[in-house]
């Protein structure tokens, strides 16, 4: 069953509008020379794909995690066990259903 289409209306925009607002902000805060532009193509995409700050609350600004966005070291240690997270993630995801089964309740008429 297809979603009704006024809701994949709605629901698009609000998703685009996080990415925008942050790069807006983004914007302002390198034009108006509030902090240098990132050295890296990476840093930048970071920032504006940070999935759990975008779930989780408002717009922060560049400004705000710059530092912990260039300041991160990346180790194979660190590859190893961000792989690992996420496959047990991944591993979860099919299982949990499985062990805790959604409620079922039945109604009377």
């Amino acid at each position: 069953m297809a979603p009704p289409s006024f809701l994949t209306e709605i629901i698009l925009p609000i998703g685009i509008s996080f990415f925008t607002f942050q790069a807006i902000s983004y914007l302002a805060d390198t034009y108006t020379r509030v902090t240098r532009p990132p050295e890296s193509l990476i840093d930048f995409g970071m920032y504006l794909s940070a999935f759990p700050q975008l779930i989780a609350g408002p717009i922060v600004r560049y400004v705000e995690i710059e530092k912990d966005i260039t300041a991160r070291k990346i180790t194979l240690e660190g590859v190893f066990d961000g792989a690992y997270r996420f496959a047990l993630g991944l591993g979860k995801k099919p299982s949990l259903p499985i062990i805790w089964p959604p409620s079922r309740t039945r109604y009377s008429p």
